[in-house]
């Protein structure tokens, strides 16, 4: 007990002194238990205090026993300020209780604390599972938001974030420029152990980069588009252009398959328009593309008589491998005919050729380098006739069916032959100009006076060849003695 007035002073009249009275307050106790308020474990040596609420004054200390219990005993009824001594590593749920005790002990003034622990993990290079040093980890409370604690990744990528109670966070990477997370953040619960293998992977963004020549001549190509695609969904990852080298680069990249196109242009082939290329921890350089540029082969076609131009006449390419028709032209008012889109490389030239006319070389071949091929010419040469009659000399009658030859006449090999009509005409055709031999087969009982003639075809038609035939006549009569 603790009395209120433990002396009084009094005086003594005539009369008894009455009401002479002493109050005393009964002494209590405050008393509670520490608990683990991760487990519910009780916690052992941990010190409560407590204090006179209005003034302040310190009135007992307790340390928690075994079963986390403590007592402050010889108190008065009045307020109080009851507070534990936080431990390193540990987080008051409630600090400091003031509480009111009345004329009985006060028990059940608990106190409960969170551990505090760790979330930790490693970053890697998810491409060569090296440890990646000096990344940013942040830990933020996953209901409010708010940033709870970061560090740095050290030389074995190894990060930790300690003093958190159990509950549920977001820990998050700054992706560095040049990478790609796989799992940018990750929603961790902290339970009353320390949470190990938070792990984060990062890829490296990589550049595939080539260049663009000619295949004709090695020079570099400016201005010409490539893009990757990803080879699996075929979504576009980048687009360049190459560069007064030649050259072009798309980077940010992860490691995988790609298909790697690019865009020709109008008079051009390209040897390979995609190409699959496997990225892998580091950049995929010479992703080159070679283009052919596609070359004309042209000319002239000319009467080859009298060097007028021929319109009108079909010219057809071939590839001189294969045989394939690589493409055709029609000669113009000026004889002139080109064929475009071709390749660098061997080709056979044709004439179709028209009645009438005979080529004087029907097919060429063409070599067509790195430049347009010109003055692949054609000349043809008209079919001419040569014609005539066969008379009577002696009447001027027309001779019908008589044989007429016709003989090339340096060679002396037969050009054709006719056989003379009811009108005595004849005609021989399909002769090239140049220099012949006309001759007829004299019938019995007649005699030539021209049996051959020689003719001199130029660019026109040889007319009037006329053969003038005897016939073979009789003198008869008597002798008579006179």
């Amino acid at each position: 007990w603790q009395n209120l007035h433990p002396s009084q002073t009094v005086t003594l009249g005539c009369d008894n002194l009455t009401d002479v009275n002493f109050r005393n307050d009964p002494l209590k106790c405050i008393s509670g238990y520490k608990y683990n308020n991760c487990t519910g474990a009780p916690l052992e040596g941990w010190e409560i205090k407590v204090y006179n609420a209005t003034t302040k004054v310190l009135k007992g200390t307790s340390i928690t026993n075994a079963t986390g219990y403590w007592q402050v005993c010889s108190l008065v009824p009045g307020q109080y300020l009851v507070n534990e001594t936080v431990q390193a590593d540990w987080k008051a749920s409630i600090p400091s209780q003031t509480v009111t005790l009345g004329c009985d002990n006060l028990t059940d003034v608990n106190f409960q604390n969170d551990p505090l622990k760790c979330i930790s993990g490693h970053k890697y290079n998810a491409c060569t599972g090296a440890p990646l040093s000096g990344w940013e980890i942040t830990v933020y409370n996953a209901t409010t938001k708010l940033q709870i604690g970061n560090a740095t990744t050290n030389a074995t990528g190894c990060w930790k974030i300690c003093n958190l109670i159990p509950g549920i966070y977001l820990v998050n990477e700054t992706v560095k420029s040049g990478w790609q997370n796989l799992h940018p953040s990750q929603t961790v619960e902290l339970e009353c152990d320390n949470k190990n293998g938070v792990d984060f992977r990062n890829n490296p963004l990589k550049c595939i980069s080539g260049y663009k020549y000619s295949n004709c001549t090695g020079a570099p190509l400016s201005g010409w588009e490539i893009k990757v695609f990803n080879a699996t969904t075929k979504v576009l990852n980048g687009t360049a252009t190459t560069n007064d080298t030649g050259y072009w680069q798309i980077c940010g990249l992860l490691p995988g398959q790609y298909l790697v196109n690019e865009t020709v242009k109008s008079g051009w082939q390209n040897l390979h328009p995609s190409q699959t290329v496997t990225l892998g921890c580091e950049n995929k350089t010479g992703v080159n593309f070679r283009n052919d540029p596609l070359k004309c082969i042209s000319g002239i076609k000319i009467n080859s008589c009298n060097g007028l131009p021929l319109s009108g006449w079909k010219i057809t390419v071939y590839n001189a491998t294969t045989k394939s028709e690589c493409g055709n032209a029609t000669t113009n008012a000026t004889g002139y005919w080109q064929v475009c889109g071709l390749l660098p490389g061997q080709y056979l030239v044709n004439e179709t050729v028209r009645s009438g006319w005979q080529n004087l070389h029907p097919s060429q071949t063409v070599t067509l380098g790195c430049e347009n091929k010109t003055g692949v010419n054609f000349q043809n040469s008209p079919l001419l006739c040569i014609s005539g009659q066969e008379l009577n000399s002696c009447t001027q009658e027309e001779l019908e069916g008589w044989k007429i030859e016709v003989f090339n006449k340096s060679t002396r090999q037969k050009a054709g032959e006719s056989t003379s009509n009811a009108t005595g005409n004849w005609q021989v055709c399909g002769l090239v100009p140049g220099d012949y031999l006309v001759n007829q087969t004299i019938k019995p009982g007649w005699h030539n006076a021209n049996s051959s003639q020689a003719v001199t075809l130029v660019c026109e038609n040889k007319t009037t060849m006329n053969f003038n035939n005897d016939p073979q006549m009789c003198l008869s009569g008597y002798k008579l003695n006179s």
